[in-house]
């Protein structure tokens, strides 16, 4: 009886890691496939011509209306949330694999702090990438609570775990159709405009190692013959006068790179432009880039 227990077991424990893998070379598979922009960029699909990077607020540098308005191809490396230390790494893998850009165009309010469950998210993207692969052990480290790192050691452990986030559900859904029409297109609620008179926002929280990181990212860049274009992209008119220490980020931003910052963030004054607070509409977006393309952003 427990020697049929035991092979019971063992063949169990087989299963179980065959099945894992074979799972895990299915999902890779369709990670290689998805039009998702990260899927492109280690992949070998995302050539461009400008370089387009921010958290959510960079999503309203809307990809067709910029090479609309400039006659060249973007790639947008912005996601939700998305942390500076990803972006610059991002920008570097981006660098290391393909021709550089004319220009590379930053939203430096990316400066704001961490993002462990992104980070941890980016699993799928950790064989192409050292730097991403480095930065979820970091995250994984520095994590009091034990849960990215529980979360990290199972990546490392099961193919399929590192499928577990929504990073992999933005996969399935770029499945055969392009994500460059990414963007939040409504108008901000009266309801919200009417609260904005109560609401303290939130300081932005600058790290050291995302200044420095800054300054390493225009090093390689120019390096590379690419130009960096730092900006602020806009907020709602009533947002944008309560952000305490943006002009802090701006002028320690442009001490350590040596490089200006273009200075948004109040640009647009029509409320119809915004989706909420932090983002502009599909409207907004269009008179933001051109707003940029007056101020020579794009050259």
């Amino acid at each position: 009886m427990l020697k049929k227990r035991l092979t019971w077991l063992v063949l169990l424990l087989v299963f179980t890691f065959v099945g894992d893998r074979l799972g895990g070379w299915v999902l890779g598979k369709i990670r290689d496939k998805s039009e998702f922009r990260y899927s492109r960029l280690y992949t070998d699909r995302a050539k461009a011509d400008i370089l387009l990077v921010g958290n959510s607020r960079g999503l309203p540098l809307f990809q067709p209306y910029v090479e609309e308005a400039t006659g060249k191809t973007t790639m947008n490396l912005s996601y939700n949330g998305l942390p500076n230390y990803l972006g610059v790494a991002f920008v570097l893998d981006y660098l290391d694999r393909y021709p550089a850009p004319d220009v590379i165009v930053y939203d430096i309010t990316i400066c704001n702090g961490g993002n462990p469950p992104l980070t941890i998210g980016m699993g799928p993207y950790a064989k192409y990438s050292n730097r991403v692969d480095s930065l979820i052990k970091t995250v994984s480290d520095q994590d009091k609570t034990k849960r990215f790192h529980v979360a990290w050691q199972a990546q490392k452990f099961s193919h399929l775990y590192q499928y577990n986030s929504e990073v992999f559900l933005q996969m399935l859904y770029y499945q055969g159709k392009t994500d460059k029409y990414w963007l939040m297109d409504r108008k901000i609620p009266q309801t919200m405009i009417d609260n904005m008179k109560d609401f303290e926002t939130i300081p932005f929280s600058i790290w050291p190692s995302m200044i420095s990181d800054l300054r390493q990212m225009v090093s390689v860049a120019k390096s590379k013959g690419s130009k960096v274009k730092f900006i602020v992209g806009p907020y709602f008119p009533e947002y944008a006068k309560k952000l305490s220490n943006l002009q802090n980020l701006i002028d320690t931003t442009q001490q350590v790179t040596g490089l200006p910052v273009s200075d948004f963030s109040n640009s647009l004054r029509q409320k119809d432009f915004f989706a909420d607070y932090q983002h502009p509409n599909l409207q907004g977006s269009k008179a933001y880039i051109e707003l940029l393309k007056e101020a020579g952003i794009f050259e």
